[in-house]
């Protein structure tokens, strides 16, 4: 018990509380950060998906045309697709073209699996 008292007795007590005030305050502050933009980029990852997909067709060899997407179903073809990949047709009658910016073509005509 006489060296834990020795080595008590050698801590600079002041240090160790003005360290600790400072460990919290900087603590405090990260998690405010982290509570300011953790919605933002919540809300910026379904675009991103959307934005990197798009991006990685367009990297396909031999994708230099735009890929086409369905009338019916909205879902998006490779440029060389003939016809709809999920059998609504041929891409003569179901071409939608390409939608304009980066929004999707719009809603598919299938059930939904949004809840609230």
């Amino acid at each position: 018990m006489g060296d834990f008292g020795a080595y008590l007795a050698t801590i600079d007590w002041g240090l160790a509380v003005l360290a600790a005030v400072v460990g919290v305050a900087v603590a405090a502050v990260t998690r405010r950060f982290i509570l300011a933009v953790a919605e933002d980029i919540l809300r910026a990852l379904p675009g991103l998906g959307d934005r990197l997909g798009r991006r990685a067709i367009g990297r396909l060899p031999g994708s230099d045309d735009a890929p086409w997407f369905c009338a019916v179903c909205h879902s998006m073809n490779p440029p060389s697709g003939a016809a709809c990949y999920r059998g609504c047709g041929a891409r003569a009658d179901r071409d939608g073209g390409t939608p304009e910016g980066e929004e999707p073509a719009g809603p598919s005509g299938g059930r939904s699996t949004r809840r609230g």
